[in-house]
């Protein structure tokens, strides 16, 4: 049935404020539902999501944004394949002038001995307000399973808090102080690249979602949409790419 999924918990509450799944759109970079498009700087569509490699990104615009007490973001991510020790920026949602306001997550494996770090970080007005690490998850790194990933800014709770989760698992939390959220101004969010030279990722993303809203605090299913059929079908009526699922 070539119709739209709701592939997240209330994916189409009102507060996201853009969702895209890459793969089961036959790879478009147009979101459902909600959100500008992404433009592709060097990514290759696959049947899951796309590929991004050492200087391959993709970025939508967030113009005149009102101010965000409350932020989720999160996405899917398989073949993790950045060498060892080099830190990868899997999305960022920033201001693009001044890169002084923004909510990322940056992941890491290193050798010796081979450990990995997920570190969520938020600045505001040029300050830093989170910088949380979770020390572990090489095994999920290296598998060839796809993981979901979450960081979640809840500035209008009492404490201010800053979680991550991974695979559904809060792995890490942090107050933020004083913090009110990210400002009123204009964002991008950028996949796969922090802004500047630097923090990589080479990887294949999708199931990317942008939310107005604190959606987890605590530990959650994740389930990603059709896995026991997430296999190429294609055929008469079809649309190719429509079912498109992971492949080896």
């Amino acid at each position: 049935m070539n119709r739209p999924f709701a592939i997240y918990p209330d994916s189409f509450d009102g507060n996201s404020l853009g969702y895209w799944r890459f793969g089961e759109r036959g790879s478009r970079l147009t979101p459902v539902g909600a959100g500008p498009t992404f433009a592709n700087h060097g990514a290759e569509a696959r049947q899951d999501g796309y590929r991004t490699d050492a200087t391959d990104y993709m970025d939508a615009a967030f113009n005149g944004m009102d101010a965000l007490p409350k932020v989720t973001l999160e996405a899917w991510v398989r073949d993790w394949s950045n060498p060892d020790d080099v830190r990868g920026c899997v999305f960022i949602f920033y201001n693009p002038v001044t890169w002084a306001d923004y909510i990322t997550i940056r992941v890491c494996h290193q050798t010796p001995p081979t450990v990995a770090y997920w570190n969520l970080m938020t600045k505001v007005g040029g300050e830093m307000k989170s910088d949380i690490v979770w020390w572990g998850g090489e095994e999920i790194l290296v598998s060839p399973d796809p993981f979901h990933v979450a960081v979640v800014l809840d500035a209008a709770s009492t404490p201010k808090t800053f979680r991550l989760f991974v695979n559904g698992v809060k792995r890490a939390e942090g107050s933020g102080g004083a913090i009110a959220g990210l400002p009123a101004d204009d964002y991008r969010l950028r996949l796969a690249r922090a802004p500047g030279a630097s923090d990589y990722t080479s990887a294949i993303l999708d199931e990317v979602r942008l939310s107005a809203a604190a959606r987890y605090a605590a530990n959650f299913p994740v389930t990603r949409f059709g896995e026991g059929r997430r296999a190429l079908a294609r055929g008469p009526g079809t649309r190719a790419g429509l079912f498109a699922g992971v492949v080896g």
